[in-house]
């Protein structure tokens, strides 16, 4: 038992220690944090569930072994658990400066209850059965993992709660995440049933109960708890919408669910928009569309994110006909949504998108035929990157997911600019075809790299006024993989938000103070100055701003940046250093 227990553990480390020490060089899993234990909550779940079958099948003999099952493993579970905890925390104070707190609760709340879960399943299956243990496991291990696919693909939600992932927010674009109530009672309840599931492995053993029986209890439990989420707010249904909602409209093409607090005249220019849109989108794409699209439009991002997720990204489901929009911005993403819909009666795979889910190209038609970014033609916006040094490879964009790999402007601005040059030019038949079916010669009898000489050519050719501050207002942000703490700092920064609007000035100046500490984010010091302006601190806020300002001189926030500090120094009687920021922001404008 000794060797066997020297070689689990061996095996174990050989895993968990190169994958951690990997992850130190990675941006958003090199610190202790939310990825990072979803990483390691995977691998968890299955070490320790390979081992329970090892481990049942060589050493439990008795009941009196079955019973000190876990005193046997303490060794290896508790080994298991510091390799990445020790790593992780070495790493987030290596490599940041982000609070060990968050990143310490999301490892004890995420990572350390799966291996509960993991060994249980284990220990379980190898009292169902004598043949076939681990791949049993392995495929138990998926089926779990293939949950959330269901509810994203049958459900509006794009958030979902898992019990080997615990919990995911929807997009990658929501950085504002935390080990809240919710996640705390779904964890609760898992460990409940898997204490109970491992109770039930004890009295299959000591044979006082059926295998049969334990089994059907098991299964029954797990379908109706999968049936019961959406009442205890763990999935969402569209009935669940409809009740939360309250309002709906009808017009010819479109059901709206819209929040109560939309008054009546606001929800009627809602619809008479949605049809204008649509028209202009059939039109474009020279198709007919007859079926009708739900549309559901919330009061804010906060309502959208608790209800279906990814509160600040408006996204669509062409596959069931659904959009799903932030009211402040509804007319800013609506058409947008609406061409992701449409797109579908010619889409592919089960989702009703581009071939191989695409990004690219999924992105790029929606941009192609909305054509409008912030009053710019997407060719005009791509003229304007492309001249202030904005460049990226067309190629490589539509490859894979370097989509994501950009800031989000820049690859959405590229794609639809490219997008739309092969409909004019060649006609959006062919890019109906293409969008099913991603082979570039077969439809335009030349491979991308030729299409995008050709694209680089016409661009030179697009009139546009240069002016690279407006570039870099748009596109010199940073990704998510590029910013500090992001997750930690988004969330902060929205309790620090709260603070600030309850009038608790004091409270909110300490706790932006402490996130730009470690975040660096422009969101954190304008909330900590604005708090020094309404205590009246006008001259530490002038001496801390003018410090910190060039800091953020290559990213949009720039001009943010001038505007308040010339508006701090209006405060402070220094007419002349005000009037040089105003003069200079006009000036770049």
């Amino acid at each position: 038992m000794k060797l066997i227990s020297n070689k689990s553990l061996l095996f174990t480390s050989l895993i968990l220690l190169p994958v951690n020490i990997m992850m130190m060089f990675f941006p958003l899993v090199n610190i202790l944090g939310y990825e990072s234990s979803v990483i390691n909550g995977i691998l968890f779940f299955l070490l320790v569930g390979f081992r329970a079958i090892s481990f049942s099948s060589n050493n439990i003999i008795s009941a009196q072994d079955y019973g000190n099952h876990f005193r046997h493993n303490i060794t290896f579970v508790l080994i298991m658990l510091l390799i990445p905890l020790i790593l992780g925390i070495f790493s987030t104070i290596l490599f940041s400066e982000c609070p060990l707190s968050d990143g310490i609760l999301f490892y004890l709340v995420i990572a350390i209850p799966n291996i509960l879960f993991g060994y249980t399943i284990g220990l379980f299956i190898s009292q169902l059965i004598k043949r076939f243990r681990y791949i049993t496991f392995v495929a138990i291990f998926f089926l779990i993992l293939l949950i959330p696919l269901i509810e994203f693909y049958f459900h509006p939600q794009v958030y979902f709660y898992n019990l080997i992932i615990g919990f995911f927010p929807g997009t990658i674009y929501d950085e504002d995440m935390t080990v809240d109530g919710l996640l705390l009672s779904y964890r609760i309840l898992q460990l409940a049933f898997f204490i109970a599931l491992l109770f039930i492995s004890h009295r299959i053993f000591s044979r006082s109960i059926k295998k049969s029986v334990s089994l059907i209890i098991v299964i029954a439990t797990v379908i109706v708890f999968f049936f019961i989420k959406p009442f205890l707010n763990y999935s969402t249904d569209l009935n669940r919408l409809e009740k939360s909602l309250k309002g709906k409209i009808h017009t010819e093409h479109f059901e709206i669910l819209y929040s109560s607090s939309i008054d009546n005249n606001a929800a009627l220019y809602l619809a008479q928009l949605h049809e204008y849109y649509f028209e202009q989108v059939i039109q474009n794409l020279g198709i007919g569309f007859n079926e009708k699209i739900i549309s559901i439009v919330f009061r804010d991002e906060n309502e959208k994110r608790k209800l279906i997720g990814a509160g600040r990204a408006d996204i669509a489901k062409p596959w069931l006909r659904q959009i799903f929009l932030n009211y402040p911005t509804f007319d800013e993403t609506l058409k947008h949504e609406i061409v992701h819909v449409v797109a579908g009666k010619f889409g592919t795979t089960p989702f009703k998108v581009a071939e191989n889910l695409n990004p690219a190209m999924i992105e790029g038609i929606a941009m192609a035929i909305e054509n409008d970014y912030d009053g710019f033609t997407v060719h005009q916006m791509a003229k304007m990157a492309f001249n202030s040094g904005y460049k990226i490879s067309i190629e490589r964009l539509f490859s894979g997911l370097n989509f994501f790999s950009n800031y989000s402007s820049i690859s959405y601005i590229y794609a639809g600019s490219f997008i739309k040059y092969l409909s004019d030019t060649y006609g959006v038949a062919k890019l109906k075809q293409l969008y099913s079916d991603i082979d570039f010669y077969k439809y335009y009898e030349k491979d991308l790299s030729k299409l995008e000489e050709e694209y680089k050519l016409f661009l030179k050719n697009i009139v546009v006024e240069q002016n690279i501050n407006t570039a870099q207002l748009y596109f010199g942000g940073k990704t998510i993989f590029k910013k500090h703490c992001a997750r930690t700092a988004a969330y902060k920064t929205k309790k620090a938000i709260y603070l600030f609007q309850s009038g608790k000035y004091t409270e909110a100046e300490a706790s932006f103070h402490n996130v730009y500490k470690y975040s660096g984010s422009y969101q954190a010091l304008n909330g900590l100055l604005n708090s020094s302006i309404k205590l009246k601190k006008y001259n530490s806020a002038e001496r801390y701003f003018s410090s910190e300002k060039n800091k953020f001189m290559g990213s949009p926030y720039k001009y943010n940046m001038e505007l308040l500090l010339g508006d701090l120094y209006v405060l402070n009687d220094k007419i002349d250093s005000a009037k040089f920021y105003y003069d200079s922001l006009i000036v770049q404008n």
